[in-house]
């Protein structure tokens, strides 16, 4: 009796093996010249040449056909390969590559990386991989940005190339290990997630109650009833999504309540928040992610056209405005802020000679005997800028039972109002995330401190009393008042 094939359903895809009564569809889309000189091969020139691509290279184990759902016809192909057939000799024996091509109609639809995302689930919890591979040629912008969405690092370039055709190429590869994907996916299951065609409606519904909501304290009626109905047509939401990364943030039972975009170019088109969710974290942490997938393309700086509305919040994150402008809405032209932030902020954990950053260290806590501590035995992370100047610091501890404190964070008072701190905690939230279930803070009675954790999600835990005239040994005193309790903050991970 013959086991039956695999295949692996996606919202609008299936993936499973070609089929010899699928030579028609791979001859109607692998005939385009543009699909296969891009990856290196010949266009099929015949129905039977497309039949024999399917009993012969398509037979190979972990290749499969990308069929949509709705029609039940492949439009791509999409495989693991592992073993001899890796062409690239830095690849392990426990190491796989992933290839794929889709139909030109079906471009800009985000249904590769939904295929990708899948295969890389198989490559690393089905078939126990440690790393997988995507090489793309020069010039090939389409692969190269599926390989961004899907979480793919850039790792080294082969110049000098054969292809298949024969011809001479630059061939760059990236790569993404076992544990850089779980900590992707952490982030994903855990209020992020990508925007498809499928999100357009509660996208548009929340892009229009923002607007009509939040944006009318600093723009009239009829400004903001025209902004709103820029979101009106779907169309205009699929162009979006084609041309940048939208993601969401989602509430405790998956509901969309933010989100914002990305583009390769460093452009941030977007970024909305609920009505309802605005001033409890969201923002910030959109913005984050919005920052990562930037260094990510590697771009220099992030740029977007602000409103009058969001301008301070953008000014608290380290971004500044280039100019004003009037920029058309739908029949009108409202004021907004071309603004821009460098992305050449670096967080890296420091393991040694933690001491050296003492005086940073002190900002947050001014009692060397008491960062003494917590110092040695927590793990400590350090922000610089493009100059590797030390901006800010943090130092954390494991406190059993899923909790995780934050015993300092300090900022060079030469960055304050940057949004650095904010930052720091939101890549501590990210980088702990799965492993925790909630980051606690204590601070004293100060209303500057307690509405900075305020601002980035953090809600009241509790408060130990006297802790500061029991622990220190000189008054410390915040915003002319000499501090006696400490009074916790906690956000969940």
């Amino acid at each position: 009796m013959e086991s039956p094939e695999l295949s692996i359903v996606t919202d609008r895809l299936i993936l499973r093996p070609w089929r010899e009564s699928d030579a028609g569809s791979l001859y109607k889309y692998a005939s385009d010249p543009e699909i296969g000189l891009a990856a290196g091969w010949p266009p099929h020139t015949s129905v039977e040449g497309s039949l024999e691509v399917i009993r012969t290279v398509f037979s190979a184990p972990e290749t499969y056909a990308v069929v949509l759902r709705e029609t039940g016809e492949p439009v791509g192909s999409a495989g693991i390969m592992s073993g001899e057939g890796l062409h690239s000799a830095e690849m392990k024996a426990d190491e796989g590559e992933i290839g794929y091509w889709i139909g030109r109609p079906y471009w800009g639809r985000g249904l590769i990386p939904e295929a990708v995302e899948c295969l890389l689930r198989r490559c690393f919890e089905d078939l126990g991989m440690s790393a997988v591979w995507c090489g793309y040629y020069e010039g090939n912008v389409k692969s190269r940005r599926v390989m961004d969405k899907c979480g793919f690092r850039f790792h080294y370039t082969e110049e000098g190339n054969t292809s298949p055709l024969g011809d001479i190429r630059t061939e760059h590869f990236m790569r993404i290990t076992k544990e850089e994907w779980q900590e992707r996916k952490k982030v994903h299951e855990y209020g992020i997630k990508r925007l498809a065609e499928n999100d357009i409606p509660k996208m548009r519904e929340l892009f229009r109650s923002t607007v009509l909501c939040v944006n009318s304290r600093d723009y009239t009626d009829e400004e903001c009833e025209d902004w709103a109905s820029c979101g009106d047509s779907p169309e205009h939401w699929k162009d979006l999504l084609s041309e940048n990364d939208f993601f969401a943030a989602l509430d405790g039972v998956g509901n969309i309540i933010g989100f914002s975009s990305m583009n390769a170019g460093g452009h941030l088109h977007s970024l909305f928040v609920h009505k309802d969710w605005q001033g409890k974290g969201v923002g910030p942490m959109l913005l984050s992610e919005a920052e990562r997938l930037a260094m990510e393309y590697g771009a220099e700086k992030v740029t977007s056209e602000v409103s009058i509305t969001a301008r301070p919040f953008f000014e608290r994150h380290g971004y500044r405005a280039v100019k004003e402008q009037k920029a058309k809405a739908n029949r009108m032209y409202l004021t907004n802020y071309v603004m821009e932030k460098p992305c050449g902020i670096r967080i890296l954990p420091v393991k040694d000679d933690k001491k050296r950053y003492m005086d940073l260290l002190l900002v947050g806590d001014e009692q060397e005997s008491m960062i003494d501590r917590y110092l040695e035995r927590g793990e400590m992370y350090v922000m610089s800028d493009m100059s590797e100047t030390p901006a800010a610091v943090a130092v954390v501890t494991d406190e059993g039972d899923g909790v995780l404190e934050l015993k300092n964070i300090a900022v060079d008072p030469r960055f304050h109002r940057k949004g650095y701190g904010r930052e720091m905690i939101e890549y501590l939230c990210r980088h702990y995330r799965g492993r925790f279930r909630v980051l606690t803070a204590g601070t004293g009675d100060s209303r500057k401190t307690m509405s900075f954790y305020m601002n980035c999600g953090f809600t009241w835990s509790h408060t130990v009393e006297d802790f500061f005239v029991k622990n220190y040994d000189h008054p410390i005193i915040e915003e002319g008042k000499v501090l006696k309790d400490m009074v916790y903050f906690r956000r969940n991970i």
